[in-house]
């Protein structure tokens, strides 16, 4: 039996076919983390397509149809390229066990961000990040790599109705979250940002926040001097990420001290640190 949550967003993905004649990506209804025999399967959302075919948290996908998965990113474009209402057969392993399922696919629901953001706030700290940016009501920050939105509402609460938080990100999928989920929030504007530059304007912004995305940058010496560029002076740019030993591209993990070299190369200064529960944080000048 196809969950209630899984049948209303295949008829959400039919509207939007029958609407725009675009078809939005397959969506498994997983958090994911790297792992070095595959993808990792962090949570399982409720009524998911993934709740659905039986998968469970800690079970690694090593294959997705026909392709051998050996990172999340890898079950991300899978998982993408094949439409709402496919069948797509996983290989998983559990507990050392192989194990074969097949998930139907449906449309990312709309207000999904509540299910992913439910437990976020105690290992996110959101008051203390947004607090090392130094704003307050008034102010103009980015948001780059905003994702679905998390900050981006956060930051709009900080700024008040006299600000602008402008949400940045490159992923299609994420910018109609973004649209969707601040259509009537005056104070943000969606914008789609390039590998190497935001696209923002010269010397328009109090501050810059990035939040598991500098480790996704393919461009960081390009983006960095685009993101110095867009500040003010006395701007702060704030990067939070999760920490590794090594660098290893293509991994959801940076080394602190990566950010800080090729940040002070760019030009920036740091200013402080500080650690999360499950990250590091830099503030940058």
């Amino acid at each position: 039996m196809v969950p209630r949550v899984v049948a209303l967003a295949l008829v959400a993905a039919a509207l939007v076919a029958a609407t725009t004649g675009e078809v939005p990506p397959g969506w498994l209804g997983v958090s994911l983390g790297d792992d070095q025999r595959g993808a990792r399967i962090d949570r399982v959302l409720p009524d998911s397509p993934a709740a659905g075919a039986g998968i469970l948290g800690g079970d690694v996908v090593r294959r997705a149809g026909s392709r051998t998965i050996r990172a999340a990113r890898d079950l991300t474009e899978a998982v993408r390229r094949s439409r709402p209402g496919r069948s797509l057969p996983l290989g998983l392993e559990r507990g050392g066990t192989p194990v074969e399922v097949v998930a139907i696919l449906a449309a990312r629901p709309p207000d999904v961000y509540n299910l992913l953001e439910a437990d976020r706030g105690p290992w996110q700290d959101p008051a203390r990040v947004v607090a090392l940016l130094g704003i307050g009501p008034g102010s103009t920050v980015a948001d780059v790599g905003a994702g679905s939105g998390y900050f981006t509402e956060r930051l709009a609460a900080a700024v008040g109705p006299t600000g602008r938080v402008i949400a940045v990100d490159i992923d299609p999928d994420a910018l109609r979250q973004l649209a969707s989920r601040f259509k009537t929030t005056r104070a943000v504007a969606v914008r789609r940002g390039r590998a190497g530059d935001p696209d923002l304007a010269p010397a328009s912004l109090d501050a810059i926040l990035m939040v598991d995305a500098f480790h996704e940058v393919e461009m960081p010496e390009a983006m960095l001097a685009a993101l110095r560029r867009d500040l003010r002076p006395g701007g702060r740019l704030v990067v939070v990420d999760r920490p590794a030993k090594e660098w290893a591209p293509g991994s959801h993990t940076i080394p602190e001290e990566r950010v800080v070299a090729q940040a002070e190369a760019a030009g920036f200064h740091l200013r402080e640190r500080a650690d999360l529960p499950r990250q590091f944080a830099v503030v940058l000048e």
